[in-house]
């Protein structure tokens, strides 16, 4: 198992923001993010009924 130095390290050799907030955020997309932060605002969701909250998700 790597030590917390060295996925940081690999987080931010893929250019990607070390702060796990940050890099989900980076890595959800721009199109999608607000209405999938929007849908999980009140808890978790399995992705079924997330994409069945979104219209235009396939």
């Amino acid at each position: 198992m790597a030590s917390t130095g060295t996925k940081t390290t690999r987080i931010a050799a893929a250019g990607l923001p070390a702060c796990p907030v940050e890099t989900s955020l980076a890595v959800i997309g721009k199109k999608w993010k607000v209405l999938i932060l929007r849908e999980l605002r009140r808890g978790p969701l399995h992705f079924g009924e997330l994409k069945a909250n979104i219209d235009g998700v396939s």
